[in-house]
Formats: C-alpha cells, structure tokens, sequence
C-alpha cells in the first residue's frame, strides 16, 4: 500500500538522504586517502602530494609486505583465530540455546 508524503516529509526525506549522502562520503575519504597513498610513491607521500589519487603509482609497498615471512606467518594466526573462535561460539550458542529453548520462556 503506497501512502502519499506530505511536503513536509518530502523535504525531510530530501534531506536525510542529502544528510546521509554526505556522512557516507566523509566516512569513505579517509579510507581512500591511504589507499592512495599505499599506492604511491615514497617520495611523492612524503612530500605531502598525495590527496585522493596516487601520485607515481608504484607496486612496492604490496610486494615489499607479501615478501615478508612474519606476515604470512600472522595471516595464518589470523585464519586460523577466525575459524577456532567461530567454532567455538557457534558450539556454545547451541549448547545454551537448547536449555534456554527448554524452560518455556
């Protein structure tokens, strides 16, 4: 069932999706900005010229980190945590939801 806005909501909803728009953006600008900047060149980073964009992109700080023993040595920590802790909470969440299923509440 489609109910008709009055102006008022009209305006409101214009607002809070302008509002929202806008949130969003400056969430996500941090997050490109080192993005750029890991793509960019030493010189340029420190230099102060990166802003949203690469400047002199360059491949070397992705390949520099993947050459590293000790951070595959923590990816695996990593994978290894994540499956271990799901398996684990998913154990006791059944085993404490099936008692709590049982008491009729």
């Amino acid at each position: 069932m489609l109910l008709r806005q009055t102006r008022g909501q009209k305006i409101f909803s214009v607002f809070n999706y302008v509002l929202l728009g806008l949130t969003a953006v400056l969430c996500l600008l941090p997050l490109v900005h080192v993005i750029a900047l890991s793509f960019s060149d030493n010189a340029a980073v420190s230099g102060g010229l990166v802003t949203l964009w690469p400047v002199r992109f360059t491949w070397e700080p992705y390949v520099y980190v993947l050459e590293r023993s000790a951070f595959w040595k923590a990816f695996g920590v990593t994978l290894q945590r994540a499956a271990l802790g799901t398996a684990v909470n998913v154990l006791l969440v059944i085993l404490l939801a099936y008692p709590l299923s049982m008491t009729g509440g």
